[in-house]
């Protein structure tokens, strides 16, 4: 699942809203990944679905945020072809590991097999079983998930991380604020930790010069916005650009 650019560093960007055209709007600009948000937002299962389709059209990669509470979207997600399940709110390596049981086939986890879906397109044969991978990205956003980094890191069947800065910042009591010096400091540690290991780190950018001083600490996959947010910015931009004082 790890997408990597020739400029080295892949941008995607958080949808919630659930429109095809968009996505597509999105993915002729340029970033690499979409990352399709079913915990927050407008977006449903059959808008997944049918921007995953377009995605795969333009030969970019799509991963799927499922609600932390419903553990047993994460088969159906994966049948219907995406690059990789995000999980939120995974605190302890045995959370991840359940999740883990219900996204990977025996012998290592719990999921069944159809071979009439997409990710087998719809003609799997059982040997494909083997060749699945459970394609879950944790996305680490606690105190609680910070302090057991390391054991998450040690998890054989996971080879990306994923940093969420703004809830880990407001569980940590700074209310989304993840750019003073203590935060820093923290985030620094988990990101020195992922990228000195076998494993992949992702990041949440909040500002292109963010994802520059990211990107130098080792980061080569991050999210930079959520759709409705920099929509509404450029136009309001854009509006006061074309203000004229009546």
């Amino acid at each position: 699942m790890h997408n990597k650019t020739s400029e080295g560093l892949s941008i995607g960007i958080f949808i919630q809203i659930p429109s095809i055209d968009l996505a597509e709007i999105f993915l002729m600009a340029g970033f690499d990944f979409l990352l399709l948000d079913l915990e927050h937002g407008f977006m449903g299962t059959g808008d997944v679905r049918q921007i995953t389709r377009t995605v795969r059209t333009l030969n970019k990669t799509c991963w799927v945020r499922v609600p932390k509470t419903e553990p047993a979207m994460i088969s159906r997600v994966l049948d219907w072809d995406v690059d990789a399940v995000v999980v939120p709110q995974i605190n302890s390596l045995s959370e991840l590991e359940e999740i883990i049981s219900i996204a990977a086939f025996p012998p290592i986890g719990k999921r069944g097999f159809c071979s009439a879906v997409r990710e087998f397109n719809y003609l799997g044969a059982p040997h494909m079983v083997q060749q699945a991978k459970p394609r879950i990205i944790p996305l680490i956003e606690t105190r609680q998930a910070a302090n057991n980094m390391t054991d998450f890191i040690s998890c054989p069947h996971i080879d990306t991380l994923f940093i969420g800065p703004g809830d880990l910042s407001t569980d940590m009591g700074y209310a989304g604020d993840w750019q003073n010096e203590e935060m820093q400091t923290i985030l620094q540690d988990l990101v020195a930790q992922v990228v000195n290991s076998a494993k992949h780190c992702i990041f949440h950018a909040k500002t292109p010069g963010d994802a520059y001083k990211w990107y130098e600490r080792g980061v080569t996959m991050m999210t930079y916005g959520i759709d409705s947010q920099l929509l509404l910015k450029t136009l309001i931009s854009l509006r006061q650009q074309l203000y004229i004082k009546k």
